[in-house]
């Protein structure tokens, strides 16, 4: 066994990247009310101004002192520990709640592939890549300034699961080892195990990995429900079901196994609604859904990928699987012989038995609470949009809260994650995107106000916008030093009466409650992304502005007050009424 313990992307590249600064306690709460300001009332917002001033009089600056000393005391980034707290306490199920899925944009996929040369041919990338970060050749990833990034979190997405616990699941990561590494194969309801290196570590061929897979889709299904659907479970009555099942020392050497495989590949059959998303998202039938990166191959050579999001984010995932798919070929002829793997069975009592297949049955309960729809818009895309000299996400968010508030009359917070990359283990921070310039905007352009006063304010929201998401990248939104702050509290409350009334405060969770919760990962290979919707009145949005289109998808609760397509279609009417009015400028004229 070879194990390498390389630390390049991890505490050799600490002291090369900036710490995550604590922000100023006022710069915060100065923010605070600025982005609360366009969501609420006049008098809600007075109470709000005055509940804030003696929070920054009496427990602010206590907490602001503990969450210095804790930040001190943590070895690498303070808001790392906090926000994996945050999703490992979370008891809903992953599938709907923090996992995320994205399907393969077809025209990446050669049409003459086979399915199962196709997935030994990601599996041979993946393992790849897993190999370069485990013996260092990985290059270290720069901004375009020179700069570094973080890359701390990629070896997360190997060797490694996401364990239910009672109360706060468990994290496993497996070493770093080279030899004899395996993927989880999971077709038909049963589990396979398919060597991808050798005893000196070095990658087995691609065609031998082919012939392995030829020969597990050949094989018969189970007829009974596979025991990942626990995975797919409320954490805790996944804990209490993965307890019994573990009692067994075969299958606890199983379940390591699982964990300790470098990824998981299922194979699916197409879902005869053709909405490849949801099923990525929501399936658990050949899934272990708390695994970090899931492969799901589909019978007609769709593909798409679920993640974990316990320790991973989106750009690393794309950055990966972007390298998985580039250049792939259709060969489908192989001449090498392999010994066909077996399925690897757990021990199941009875009890065990009619356990899954109540489980199954509530798996397919949970994934008929949401639905997903998605849309390519093609009428213009950033080319277009960077030439009015306006920031393509800025243009997009100015257009999605148009939407809202046509759809709904109101005003309600839209999140907007933000990358800090550039600073050790720095996550995301984000960055509310209503803000008084886009209100003051929206409201003159639904007016049809003169269109010079429109071009005025228009270029101050998206100004405004751009700004906050350069001081969010910059460590200084205000959410996660709300959350750090929040976090030294819950740790001791004693005294602190204001800091218990700010927390709790109606004005705060307004802001904080995820109506719209959007993501933006613009990679080509993306056909579509999403994710649970975050709260329970809420919506997932992704927006992927490429050149020339921008590919959109929604989510929403089963009953919600509107459904995805209406979200659509507002968007995109949203988006071309802006665009309309941007080319009607003097300047831009020549452009229609």
């Amino acid at each position: 066994m070879i194990v390498m313990v390389n630390e390049r992307y991890t505490t050799d590249l600490q002291p090369k990247l900036p710490s995550l600064p604590v922000p100023e306690l006022a710069q915060t709460l100065t923010s605070l009310e600025i982005w609360a300001t366009p969501l609420l009332n006049q008098q809600t917002a007075e109470d709000f101004y005055h509940l804030v001033r003696q929070f920054s009089q009496t427990d602010g600056p206590i907490l602001q002192k503990r969450l210095i000393s804790l930040a001190r005391q943590t070895s690498g980034s303070w808001l790392a520990p906090i926000w994996e707290e945050s999703y490992l306490t979370s008891r809903q199920p992953l599938q709907n709640s923090t996992n995320f899925a994205f399907t393969v944009d077809p025209a990446v996929i050669p049409p003459a592939a086979s399915q199962s040369y196709l997935a030994a041919q990601i599996i041979d990338r993946l393992t790849g890549a897993y190999l370069s970060y485990a013996t260092g050749n990985q290059p270290l990833e720069t901004y375009r300034n020179g700069n570094l990034m973080d890359m701390s979190y990629y070896q997360n997405f190997f060797k490694a699961m996401r364990l239910a616990r009672l109360g706060k699941d468990s994290f496993y990561q497996g070493d770093s080892e080279i030899t004899n590494q395996q993927v989880a194969i999971i077709s038909g309801r049963q589990l396979y195990f398919v060597t991808v290196t050798d005893a000196d570590g070095r990658q087995l061929p691609a065609e031998k990995i082919a012939a392995d897979l030829t020969e597990i889709l050949t094989q018969p299904a189970s007829d009974s429900p596979f025991v990942g659907e626990f995975t797919g479970l409320p954490r805790d009555q996944a804990a209490q079901q993965l307890t019994a099942l573990l009692e067994d020392d075969h299958n606890r050497t199983i379940w390591h196994a699982v964990s300790d495989a470098l990824f998981t590949v299922s194979f699916e059959t197409a879902p005869a609604d053709h909405n490849y998303l949801r099923e990525t998202l929501l399936g658990v039938t050949n899934r272990f859904v708390d695994k970090p990166l899931q492969i799901v191959i589909y019978s007609d050579s769709h593909v798409g990928f679920a993640i974990e999001h316990s320790r991973v984010d989106g750009v690393p995932a794309l950055n990966l699987i972007q390298h998985a798919l580039t250049g792939l070929g259709d060969h489908s002829r192989w001449s090498m012989k392999t010994t066909p793997p077996k399925p690897v069975s757990f021990h199941l009592t009875p009890e065990l038995t009619s356990q899954l297949k109540l489980a199954a049955d509530q798996n397919q309960r949970v994934a008929g609470q949401i639905t997903i729809t998605t849309a390519a818009f093609d009428h213009f895309g950033k080319n277009q949009i960077k030439q009015f000299g306006v920031s393509p996400d800025a243009f997009f968010h100015i257009a999605l809260a148009l939407a809202m508030y046509r759809l709904t009359g109101t005003w309600q917070s839209i999140y907007e994650p933000v990358s800090m990359r550039n600073f050790y283990q720095g996550r995301t921070e984000d960055a509310r995107s209503v803000s008084l310039e886009k209100k003051r905007f929206i409201a003159a352009f639904e007016h049809q106000e003169d269109p010079r006063d429109l071009k005025q304010l228009f270029e101050t929201a998206a100004k405004a916008h751009t700004t906050r998401i350069r001081l969010a990248q910059q460590g200084f939104g205000v959410e996660r030093h709300l959350l750090g702050l929040e976090t030294v509290f819950n740790q001791n409350q004693n005294g602190l009466k204001i800091a218990k009334t700010f927390f709790a405060s109606p004005q705060l969770a307004k802001l904080r409650t995820d109506f719209l919760s959007t993501t933006s990962i613009p990679f080509p290979v993306i056909q579509g992304l999403s994710f649970a919707p975050t709260s329970p009145k809420g919506y997932g949005v992704y927006y992927g502005i490429l050149k020339d289109d921008i590919r959109l998808a929604v989510s929403s609760w089963q009953g919600a007050e509107f459904s995805p397509n209406q979200w659509l279609v507002a968007i995109g009417k949203a988006l071309d009424d802006l665009h309309e009015m941007v080319l009607s400028w003097p300047k831009n004229r020549n452009r229609l």
